[in-house]
């Protein structure tokens, strides 16, 4: 997320002719802050990741445990056509409320 407050580092330009003469220096204990605070934010980003793939996973095995394990509308018609003695559509027979 951006934030709302400038940084500013300081950067030494060097001395020198040529390609060396614009080489800019930054201050070794701010660049270390800097490159530590960019790999924090790599590793908890990563860390996030794992984390939701995992929960993603355990989500989706309980999901499907639960589906392969509860009846739907056409499992329980289903059933009712398998329990009719007199076929399909009963007229008589079980499954028709009627007595047998």
């Amino acid at each position: 997320m951006p934030s709302e407050h400038d940084l500013e580092l300081p950067i030494v330009i060097g001395e020198g002719e040529g390609d060396e003469g614009m080489a800019s220096i930054i201050d070794d204990g701010l660049l270390n802050v800097i490159i530590g605070g960019q790999t924090k934010d790599a590793a908890a980003a990563e860390s996030r990741r794992i984390q939701r793939g995992d929960q993603l996973s355990a989500d989706a095995s309980a999901m499907w445990g639960i589906a392969m394990t509860t009846p739907t509308i056409l499992a329980a018609a289903g059933f009712r056509v398998m329990q009719q003695s007199g076929g399909w559509p009963a007229s008589s027979g079980t499954g028709t409320g009627a007595p047998t």
